[in-house]
């Protein structure tokens, strides 16, 4: 496999992404500078911008942003390295609840500050010093990076935004999710990052056997509820329920029924609202009215580069259904309460909030804002194009 950091090499990950967000042009792309920093081992990596507590990966210059890209994916293929598919888990999930007949108990486990945890000294000294499959090359961008790089140089756990960290991440814990699966009575197990789901056959002293094997400087969360036992099986002898990945799994009368968490229900109610309070400050109603359609409908950004053919193509996916399409289609009484809610906030016109409101929205643009719908946005798959300068001052507002 070419690990190799060329002018060709780096540019194939450059994506349309890249061009919507910053407006940069493949043929503007100027590798001299960087390619002789990595030819004398001079690399110097510009500071990225943190905004709460993420570091963010594109904003630095573009070539930059491509070499961590290009460094990313020969880690990635050296190691094997794939991260998990939320649907294919949560679909898995849900077969698993409908077929198994035998007794067993859930656990859910959720790492604590899983990121800043992890001991990046001995990540680094497994990818860097003990093992031959990354390039001379590889190493050093990786350890200038992020043992080097002033920003990084004090923190001991990997930056949380940087693609990189998730990829290293998995790496710090192929033995963990290797070895948790040879403990006896454990029926099933899958890791979304941090967030563990286990199905187990046995209650006795499960938690403490998984805690022997956690990797250095990890913990577990002691004080979720979640973490605890949660419901047992087969649904003939309990009801009960449990969230995942977004997702609430509830028992009833030995019938399996998959909603919106409602964690997420709150989350976009409180989104709503914020639309709104920003609107009140801002006076765009242009922008209220691109976020309440981005909150109801689905939208997806082309990510391509030239080298790439049409199978290479990827549309990145989100929105009321790609986020919640496993939910039951027979059930949608949520995303109707949704649309109450919106409706009534839209309505509005009693209270400080509903006067605001009056003083500043015309019926014209109430009317619009009312043909907008969580329902009808999940059932059609109703979906729009935002580009990126868009997506950013949208979301902007929901920041806190």
């Amino acid at each position: 496999m070419k690990q190799s950091f060329t002018e060709k090499s780096l540019e194939k990950f450059y994506t349309a992404k890249d061009f919507y967000k910053l407006g940069i042009k493949s043929e503007n792309l100027d590798f001299t500078n960087i390619l002789m920093q990595l030819e004398k081992e001079k690399i110097s990596f510009p500071k990225f911008k943190i905004i709460n507590s993420i570091f963010i990966n594109t904003s630095i210059s573009l070539e930059y942003t491509l070499l961590i890209r290009k460094l990313n994916d020969n880690i990635k293929r050296l190691y094997g390295v794939k991260q998990a598919d939320r649907n294919s888990i949560v679909h898995q999930v849900q077969i698993l609840l409908q077929e198994t007949s035998r007794p067993i108990s859930i656990l859910r486990l959720d790492i604590q500050k899983f990121y800043d945890s992890i001991d990046k000294n001995l990540i680094l000294e497994k990818v860097i010093e003990n093992d031959s499959l990354l390039s001379y090359q590889s190493k050093y961008v990786l350890k200038n990076l992020l043992l080097e790089n002033s920003q990084f140089q004090k923190q001991d756990g990997l930056p949380f935004g940087l693609n990189i960290s998730a990829t290293l991440s998995e790496i710090y814990m192929k033995s963990f999710d290797r070895d948790i699966k040879k403990i006896d009575g454990i029926y099933f197990y899958v890791r979304y990052v941090d967030d563990i789901l286990i199905f187990t056959y046995t209650e006795e002293d499960i938690e403490n056997k998984i805690k022997n094997i956690l990797p250095k400087n990890l913990h577990f969360h002691e004080d979720r509820e979640y973490k605890k036992k949660l419901i047992k099986l087969p649904f003939k002898t309990s009801e009960g329920s449990f969230d995942y990945l977004g997702y609430n799994f509830s028992i009833k009368n030995e019938q399996l029924i998959t909603t919106i968490a409602d964690i997420k229900i709150k989350k976009i109610k409180s989104r709503i609202i914020m639309s709104f309070v920003n609107y009140f400050r801002d006076k765009d109603f242009l922008l209220l009215h691109q976020r309440i359609k981005f909150l109801t409908s689905n939208y997806y950004i082309r990510q391509e580069n030239k080298y790439a053919n049409e199978r290479e193509v990827k549309k990145l996916k989100s929105g009321i259904y790609y986020n919640y399409k496993l939910i039951d289609i027979d059930n949608l009484g949520q995303l109707k309460n949704l649309d109450i809610f919106l409706q009534k906030s839209i309505s509005a016109k009693q209270g400080k909030f509903g006067k605001k409101l009056s003083r500043l929205l015309t019926q014209n643009q109430r009317n619009l804002l009312k043909k907008h719908s969580f329902k009808v946005g999940f059932e059609r798959k109703i979906s729009h194009n935002f580009n990126e300068t868009t997506l950013s001052k949208i979301t902007k507002g929901w920041q806190s």
